[in-house]
């Protein structure tokens, strides 16, 4: 796993709210609670675009780089590697990596870059963006990462038919019947091998 080096709100979940209150044809409604806010990211509610977060890595590998820029529906800012701007960079195979992702994106990205058949490097850097949302001071960014599982979580199966490789079938998400309970049985599975300890 490699951990972002900074992670940040750029637009308040309250945007998030009042879109939702619009699509429900209401000036006003009930406190938008972390849970609310987990429903409408499962549901995947279109509201959930207006919630924007930045994350960054100061020193990553280009090939990861050049993987999480491809995520079209994301806004992303990579360190200029032109030698005849920047001496001694010719080649560069580390850049700096900053990128917006509304919480729509950032669930679409993860599905691929979670996936045990994503570039080693680029699964642990999508894997340090889950964890760091995970263990966020913001119950909002919480629930955020809790719902950012691979492929074959979402679907329940690998979509990538004879090139897929058994770890779903393997693991102990295939028997849990609920949206609910394949992410939390994901998340739990993550906890252990990301060495936190669950109760």
């Amino acid at each position: 796993m490699i951990l972002p080096d900074e992670l940040e709100v750029i637009t308040d979940v309250a945007l998030v709210q009042k879109a939702a209150w619009v699509t429900a044809r209401k000036t006003s409604g009930s406190k938008f609670t972390p849970e609310v806010f987990r429903d409408y990211l499962i549901a995947e509610h279109s509201p959930i675009r207006r919630f924007i977060i930045a994350w960054r890595y100061k020193k990553l590998l280009k090939r990861v780089s050049t993987h999480l820029a491809r995520h079209i529906h994301q806004l992303p800012f990579v360190s200029s590697t032109r030698p005849d701007w920047f001496e001694g960079h010719e080649g560069d195979e580390i850049v700096d990596h900053l990128q917006d992702s509304n919480a729509q994106a950032l669930i679409d990205m993860a599905r691929k870059r979670l996936c045990f058949r994503a570039w080693k490097g680029t699964r642990e850097a999508m894997e340090g963006i889950k964890y760091s949302l995970m263990h966020s001071t913001d119950p909002y960014l919480r629930v955020l990462g809790e719902v950012l599982v691979p492929n074959c979580v979402y679907r329940t199966g690998c979509p990538e038919g004879k090139r897929g490789c058994g770890w779903f079938v393997k693991s102990c998400i295939l028997s849990s019947q609920t949206i609910e309970e394949r992410y939390l049985a994901y998340n739990e599975k993550f906890r252990r091998d990301s060495g936190e300890i669950t109760l």
